[in-house]
C-alpha cells in the first residue's frame, strides 16, 4: 500500500491485479466442484421422482387390478395427479418429459424412463 500525492493511502495496480488473479484462480477451482455437485443432486432428484412415480403405478396396480394404460408422460400425469399430495405431479429437474415404457402384456410392469437420467433401479 501506498502513500498518495493527497496524503491518502492507496492500493497500487500491481496489488489489485494479484488479487483480481487470486479470484479468478480460487473461482476456476471452485466453479467446476460446484457445477459437478449440481449435477449430482439433479440426478440424485430425479431418480427419486422415478422412484416414486414407480411405486405409484403400483398403488394404481393394487387398487385397480390393471397398470394405467398410457402413451406418455402427459396422459399418465392426469390419470395420477391424485395420488400425490397436493396434485404436484414429479419431474426431472432438467424439465425432460419421461417416457414410458410398456411392458409385454401379462408380464412386468410399466417403466418410467428419464432420458436424461436413466430409469430408477433399487
Amino acid at each position: 500500500m501506498k502513500q498518495a500525492k493527497n496524503g491518502e493511502k492507496a492500493f497500487t495496480l500491481v496489488e489489485l491485479m494479484i488479487v483480481i488473479a487470486v479470484i479468478g484462480i480460487l473461482s476456476s477451482i471452485a466453479l467446476p466442484n460446484m457445477m459437478q455437485a449440481n449435477k449430482k443432486a439433479k440426478t440424485r432428484a430425479c431418480k427419486a421422482n422415478l422412484s416414486q412415480l414407480q411405486r405409484t403405478i403400483e398403488v394404481y396396480n393394487t387398487e385397480n387390478n390393471r397398470y394405467p394404460d398410457c402413451q406418455d408422460a402427459d396422459s399418465l400425469e392426469r390419470l395420477l395427479k391424485s395420488y400425490f399430495v397436493g396434485g404436484v405431479f414429479p419431474k426431472c429437474p432438467n424439465k425432460i418429459p419421461y417416457l414410458l415404457i410398456q411392458p409385454i402384456p401379462g408380464e412386468g410392469t410399466i417403466q418410467v424412463l428419464c432420458p436424461e437420467h436413466g430409469v430408477f433401479d433399487d
